[in-house]
């Protein structure tokens, strides 16, 4: 019997910002790192261009450790480079050594004043170690001596925020914005700014401002007009969002905002009639129609008429977009509604047959049906139009399995393999184990554990493999050491699973630890709440030796009771009383 729990995947499951980061070389260097041997060479300054540019070139190349080297030797034949102090900044800033990181930045800075990158990456690096109030006086120094480094003065603004030193902050913006005229992403920056002082007013003034800037543009008046229902001016706010739907009827954005109107001021029939003129209406784009719908699903859930009203109406002016589709199957999922989910994504392929996810759903929904002819009929036809995609050969072994055609699993897991990337070493060793289970089920016990071997070599992590290895082995009591610290391991990482624990009280049974297998055999009957013979079989075996015959008698007559094909030997635990090795 496969000690598998007894789960089928559904899903093929392994299959203006900031611009002063310091750049971060692999922190991966190892503590030391054996000392380059330079040649011997006459020159001072060959020797250090020719170090370097060795140096950037294995950097380049991900040679971290030798590269880090290199530039260390470079700064032993000349230590007033900057170049190479900014270098080792950087790797040091990498490792996380932010003291020796900001020192070889700021040595640098010293020796090529002029460097503004120099100076930046000192800023940055402040910043990342907490030493706001350096980071902007840099910032600023460099932004003084490089006017045409404006953006800075929004960097700055930022470091401000952090300190929440609302006012500066408010400052920088504005001398940003000198160089730039008003832009959206400003005036909400210095709206949120000045809600944060208290100052209302001169928020409300300052998206004024912006809508005024561009009079005829209907997003900043929406945005003014979402500003106004912020701060409780409802009036104004309700007399630009007819204005704006009058001129443009099937601006989405619009219709979106005068819904939220509603919402607010209390008016539900009003805010559906516009959710409902975002849904209908051809011209609103298929964005807005689906924030709405997701507002829809979120809200009124309950109200299966109007949901599927309006699926039925996104669904009729957008028959090819997925995303559509894919939020109806999972809310017809929801709803118990698995039939009508496979015809939906069944005439998704129909229209478009190259999505590869839309198979991978579709499939998966199958699963659930134990109809393996079909599966395999949607593997061989998804192949037609994605022939390397390794999970539909994967889906097809696993449906051979299940039937116990061993030689066309194992066939198909082969193919698996060879289409698998080698790189995908979780899922290789999924299909090494399932390799595994087959040939074990076939009695070829050697094959088996040869292939559990390889499954772990792939992925020592293997809970899968590492339970049904571990048991194997106690049942033929080999190893029980190893196969302990196998089936510790499976539990470690799924502790309340039944199998793994049974698993676990059975290798601890073989071992003669009676009373510590108990404790995990009745943590197996909690767990597991449907009934399993085996569990009880095993449960009776440990109670025996723990000298509670009479209990483990019921317990195989439990046993007796579950099992649909009772082995010899419960038979005869029945038959005769007593524990039967």
């Amino acid at each position: 019997m496969l000690r598998r729990p007894n789960i089928l995947p559904l899903v093929l499951l392994l299959l203006c910002p900031l611009t002063l980061a310091a750049r971060k070389p692999s922190a991966q260097q190892p503590a030391s790192v054996p000392a380059v041997q330079p040649l011997p060479l006459q020159s001072s300054a060959i020797a250090y261009s020719r170090y370097y540019q060795e140096a950037v070139q294995a950097k380049a190349l991900g040679q971290y450790a030798e590269a880090f080297e290199l530039f260390r030797f470079c700064l032993n034949l000349d230590s007033t480079q900057a170049a190479a102090y900014a270098e080792l900044a950087d790797f040091y800033l990498g490792m996380q050594q932010t003291a020796q990181a900001l020192s070889y930045y700021e040595k640098a800075c010293g020796l090529d004043k002029d460097n503004e990158w120099y100076v930046l990456q000192l800023a940055a690096a402040c910043r990342e170690d907490r030493r706001i109030y350096k980071a902007i006086s840099l910032l600023k120094e460099t932004a003084k001596k490089h006017p045409e480094k404006y953006e800075l003065y929004y960097h700055i603004s930022e470091m401000y925020i952090q300190l929440k030193d609302y006012k500066s902050a408010l400052k920088a913006l504005e001398q940003f914005e000198t160089f730039t005229g008003p832009k959206e992403e400003l005036s909400l920056q210095k709206y949120r700014l000045y809600l944060s002082m208290n100052q209302p007013k001169k928020a409300l003034k300052e998206m004024e401002r912006l809508s005024r800037s561009q009079a005829d543009n209907s997003h900043f008046r929406l945005l003014l007009a979402h500003a106004y229902m912020e701060n409780k001016q409802s009036d104004a706010a309700y007399k630009i969002l007819t204005e704006v739907k009058t001129r443009e009827p099937d601006n989405g954005e619009a219709l979106i905002f005068l819904s939220d109107y509603y919402e607010q001021t209390h008016q539900p029939q009003a805010m559906m009639q516009e959710m409902m003129s975002i849904v209908s209406r051809p011209a609103v784009s298929f964005e807005h129609k689906m924030y709405t719908m997701a507002y829809l699903l979120n809200h009124r859930s309950d109200d299966s008429t109007l949901i599927q009203q309006s699926f039925d109406s996104i669904l009729e002016q957008y028959p090819e977009e997925y995303a559509i589709h894919e939020q109806y199957v999972r809310w017809l999922l929801r709803h118990g509604e698995k039939g009508k989910a496979r015809e939906e994504l069944r005439n998704v392929l129909d229209m478009n047959p190259n999505q590869l996810e839309v198979w991978r759903d579709y499939l998966s929904l199958y699963f659930e049906t134990n109809d393996y002819q079909k599966i395999r009929a949607i593997c061989h036809e998804a192949r037609k139009y994605f022939p390397e995609e390794a999970s539909f050969w994967y889906y097809e072994a696993m449906t051979y399995a299940i039937e116990q055609q061993y030689e066309l699993a194992i066939t198909t897991y082969q193919t698996c393999l060879q289409k698998t990337d080698a790189a995908n070493k979780a899922l290789v060793s999924q299909i090494l184990g399932y390799m595994g289970d087959i040939f074990h089920q076939q009695g070829m016990e050697q094959q088996a554990f040869d292939y559990y071997k390889r499954s772990l070599e792939e992925n020592p992590s293997n809970v899968l493999t590492l339970n049904n290895y571990a048991y194997y082995l106690s049942q033929k009591e080999e190893d029980l050491e190893r196969a302990e610290i196998m089936s510790r391991q499976s539990l470690r990482a799924d502790p309340n699973n039944s199998t793994y624990l049974d698993t676990y009280a059975w290798i601890l049974f073989k071992q003669g630890k009676y009373d510590m297998a108990r404790i995990y055999i009745e943590r197996a009957f909690i767990s597991n709440t449907d009934g399993n013979a085996e569990i009880n079989e095993h449960y009776g075996d440990i109670l025996w030796f723990c000298g509670q015959e009479d209990a483990a008698r019921l317990e195989w007559q439990k046993a007796l009771h579950l099992s649909e094909e009772p082995s010899e030997k419960l038979i005869q635990k029945n038959h005769t009383g007593t524990y039967v090795k």
